[in-house]
């Protein structure tokens, strides 16, 4: 009987092998098998065309207009909708603004200001669960396999991932700033009063608890990295410290009236922060100054480094990309909308949404836009991205009539034609957070 199960067993196995298609076949080849009555054949040969895309396109095109089986044009057209970047896949009316989105395990998690913790299917959109918080979240939260972190008003809350039970909430000693963020197996979160906090991600019990140089800077609080905790402040100053006791290493005083909007981003043992109208980088292990640039227009928001290439707004609307190791120009793309966040990258886009309401798709070579899509509401915190897709959450709408804005909410899917990281469980950071994402 075991024989028997195990021929049976190969016999299948083999069918699907002998059905997958080979990585050398023509695309009409390929094509011409989405017609077939054998299912394996059918999805075999629309993974070896997605493989192929957003290349094939124009191939893929020119074969759905000579298509004559009404199952192979339909699947064509699936296959060709869903490679052309930045249309739409699913989107979710909030009713009030959407902090950055973090996801992890095919599952999206997010915050709103309206009191809402959400998490949905990152495929489709469909709500799995929703909570409401006791107090209205701050920022984007932060997430790994048992529990969502969140901060919320003077509580730092952890939501079981499973069903958004409230697990375990610890008390800060003023209203959470910034996103919280994880490393090394312990939880970080930092306090609008300057309170830098060390937490068992497990049971919210506090580690330490020490004063920064001052008050937090808004935005996405601190990051960490390498052993190490970067916040900066508004004394004006950034404190490094070390991320096991909390004693501080040292710290870099920038310029009166030069204060960072946004977190520190941490990549290859160099820290970089963004105080106002200048991208300043430091070296990690003792902060000193290893080179600057001055873009002479106020902008703050954090930079993004990949690939040798430091990216940063300056001013509203020009996105410059330096030389991570020197600092020199590599290229500057300029917007007739106003950039109000961190650019994100994966493999070789930079993504950047805009007050115009529109999320623009920029070569991360030459700065030269791929394409752009509309929002339909004004993008004010950095996307995240999995797999084919990008997400934001968007706040604040023009009221015409009134000429001001009203609030806003909504979390939009679209698809990149690329391929993403399948995880982007924090924002922003270091090189394991979103904005320094490694491939």
């Amino acid at each position: 009987m075991q024989k028997r199960w195990l021929c049976a067993a190969l016999l299948v196995a083999g069918a699907a092998f002998a059905a997958e298609p080979s990585s050398a076949e023509s695309l009409d080849a390929l094509v011409s098998k989405l017609g077939s009555e054998d299912f394996a054949v059918r999805e075999g040969a629309t993974r070896s065309i997605q493989d192929r895309l957003p290349e094939a396109l124009p191939e893929l095109r020119r074969a759905m207009e000579g298509a004559k089986d009404n199952e192979a044009r339909a699947r064509l057209k699936t296959l060709i909708e869903r490679a052309t970047p930045g249309k739409e896949v699913w989107n979710l009316n909030t009713a009030d603004t959407v902090f950055s989105p973090v996801i992890l395990g095919g599952r999206l998690y997010a915050a709103t200001k309206n009191s809402k913790v959400l998490c949905l299917n990152a495929s489709d959109g469909k709500k799995v669960w929703e909570v409401n918080c006791d107090e209205k979240p701050v920022s984007a939260p932060a997430v790994e396999a048992r529990y969502l972190y969140a901060g919320c008003g003077k509580t730092l809350v952890a939501f079981r991932t499973a069903n958004g039970e409230k697990a375990w909430a610890a008390e800060l000693d003023s209203p959470a700033q910034g996103s919280p963020a994880l490393a090394e197996n312990l939880l970080y979160a930092g306090s609008a009063e300057g309170h830098v906090y060390c937490l068992d991600p497990q049971t919210g019990k506090v580690l330490w608890n020490v004063n920064a140089s001052g008050r937090l800077t808004c935005g996405t609080g601190i990051a960490v990295d390498g052993g190490r905790v970067f916040a900066g402040t508004y004394h004006p100053a950034l404190d490094c410290l070390d991320a096991k006791t909390g004693e501080k290493k040292w710290s870099f005083t920038y310029k009166q009236g030069q204060t960072p909007n946004d977190v520190p981003v941490v990549a290859d043992g160099k820290v970089f922060i963004n105080p106002s109208s200048m991208l300043i980088c430091l070296n990690a292990a003792d902060g000193a100054k290893l080179w600057s640039f001055d873009c002479d227009v106020s902008g703050g928001w954090a930079p993004a480094i990949a690939g040798g290439t430091v990216y940063f707004v300056g001013g509203t609307r020009a996105l410059y990309a330096l030389d991570a190791a020197t600092g020199k120009p590599r290229w500057t793309s300029e917007s007739d909308g106003k950039f109000w966040h961190a650019p994100v990258i994966s493999g070789d886009c930079v993504y950047l949404g805009s007050v115009d309401a529109k999320m623009y798709a920029l070569d991360a070579r030459t700065g030269k836009k791929l394409w752009e899509a509309d929002a339909g509401a004004i993008v004010t915190s950095p996307p995240a991205l999995s797999g084919p897709y990008l997400y934001w959450g968007m706040g604040w709408r023009e009221d015409i009539e009134r000429a001001a804005l009203k609030p806003y909410g909504k979390l939009l899917a679209l698809n990149i034609a690329k391929r993403a990281p399948a995880d982007w469980p924090m924002l922003l950071g270091s090189a394991n957070r979103a904005g320094a994402k490694k491939e």
